[in-house]
């Protein structure tokens, strides 16, 4: 569970790295018993969540269906609110209780 999480972070940020223009990018993280909260908040790429189309036109798409399907993955889920070429608000939610492994060993590393 932990990968998954941690790849879903790396390739929102690899994606926003690599895209043209400069902007920034926020990414919170909260931890509490039962589950973990990432929000990613990026003001310059987006993405076009109403378009709800798994077959990704073009590579905003893609990357966000490989973050809906990691999180998913791991009984997690993910909400999409932006416009595309504005920016883009990425929140993930994963319940612990729901997960095979609990985050509590690697926090301690």
């Amino acid at each position: 569970m932990e990968w998954e999480l941690y790849r879903a972070i790396q390739d929102v940020m690899r994606f926003v790295e690599q895209s043209d223009g400069e902007g920034k990018m926020v990414l919170r993280s909260s931890f509490a018993q039962d589950s973990v909260q990432v929000s990613l908040l990026e003001d310059m790429v987006g993405f076009d969540p109403k378009s709800n189309s798994r077959s990704g036109s073009d590579m905003a798409e893609l990357l966000l269906n490989s973050v809906i399907s990691r999180v998913e993955g791991v009984n997690g889920e993910v909400t999409a609110f932006g416009t595309k070429g504005t920016g883009t608000l990425l929140k993930i939610r994963i319940d612990l209780a729901e997960s095979e492994t609990d985050l509590e060993p690697a926090l301690a590393t």
